[in-house]
Formats: structure tokens, sequence, C-alpha cells
């Protein structure tokens, strides 16, 4: 969704009076700063802009601890071992951990 990062700027009392007329201009792409004195003031994006923002985030978070990761040399030999486990078959069934986790609480006195 294209939205105009020039935020129409409006008092309170502006956008209370034009609230209908305000909903249709961020429905249309157009971002609402409403101000008022002394307080924080607050922008009105529309929802699909704020989720792909949000998506952006995510995935640009996502790279960050990627190349963060691929920096830990430690790391990067554990996921290369596992990578290899993997390849050779050395792997354990979801059911079989589920039934040694329930072994090794009966184990320690929970039920």
């Amino acid at each position: 969704m294209a939205v105009s990062l020039e935020d129409k700027i409006l008092s309170a009392t502006e956008a209370r009076q034009q609230f209908f007329r305000v909903l249709e201009e961020v429905r249309g792409g157009q971002t609402v700063t409403i101000h008022q004195p002394k307080r924080e003031d607050v922008t009105l994006v529309p929802r699909a802009f704020l989720a792909q923002l949000l998506k952006e985030m995510e995935e640009l978070t996502m790279q960050l601890e990627s190349a963060e990761l691929a920096q830990d040399a430690e790391a990067m030999a554990a996921i290369r071992r596992s990578e290899a486990d993997i390849q050779s078959g050395r792997t354990v069934d979801l059911s079989d951990v589920k039934r040694i986790l329930k072994r090794r609480r009966r184990g320690n006195g929970h039920r």
C-alpha cells in the first residue's frame, strides 16, 4: 500500500470534528498526526501499512540475527555437525524424544 509520509497535522479538536473524513483519508493512504499541546502526538496510518512495516522489521531482525550467527564460529561448527548428523541419519524421532522425556520426569519424581 502506498502511504504518504507527509503527515497531515490536525489538532485533537479538528480531528474530532472531521473524524469520518480523517478515517477515509487514512484508508486512502494519508497519514494523519493528531497534536495536543503538552501531550505526545499520535499518528494514524492504514492497518495494511503497519502490517507491512512490522513484517519488514521482522525480516530485517532475522537477517541481522543470521549475520550475527554467521560470525559465531562455535555456533557455525555446531550447525555443521548437526547437518552432518542429519545427512548420516543420526536423528531421533519426535515420539522417541517424548518417551525419553516422560521417563526422565518419572525418574525425577514427576508424574
